[in-house]
């Protein structure tokens, strides 16, 4: 969720200053949560601003921007290296997905190729099938199958 403006921010309080209403009564006219405006006041009392909080961080990514040369190194000697044997090659003490998260802000794409030529005779669907293969897949009996009932015979 995005931060509420400034400007938000100092109506809020300028109003609640001038005692235009309760801490509830102001939250619903400016549409924000009871809570959010007591931690403002709050914010206000303690520390004199009402700017918002900046960034928590987060986790730290285990393969940094130094590393990203290492990683495209590693890449150039053997392209079609497995992730586990980048991983080795960087020196990272993590998972996989850590040098998948970095090959995708690299914005490299990890497509492995063919092996092999491919053999275009292998049919595709039944109607690339050979002729004569018809009936291979279909049972050899003729008529009916033990499923179903037998016919009724008239009297």
């Amino acid at each position: 969720m995005d931060t509420y403006s400034m400007d938000l921010r100092v109506r809020i309080v300028q109003s609640y200053l001038a005692q235009e209403g309760s801490q509830a009564d102001l939250a619903e006219r400016f549409k924000v949560s009871e809570r959010w405006l007591q931690n403002l006041l709050r914010r206000l009392r303690e520390t004199g601003s009402i700017e918002p909080l900046p960034h928590g961080g987060g986790r730290q990514r285990v393969i940094g921007l130094d590393q990203d040369g290492v990683l495209l190194e590693a890449l150039a000697e053997t392209a079609d290296a497995s992730l586990d044997q980048l991983c080795e090659r960087c020196g990272v003490n993590g998972s996989r997905m850590c040098i998948v998260r970095a090959l995708e802000r690299l914005t490299i794409t990890r497509k492995k190729s063919r092996s092999g030529a491919r053999n275009n005779k292998t049919p595709r669907c039944k109607s690339n099938a050979r002729p004569g293969n018809e009936g291979s897949r279909t049972s050899s009996q003729g008529g009916s199958s033990s499923s179903t009932k037998p016919t009724p015979k008239p009297h």
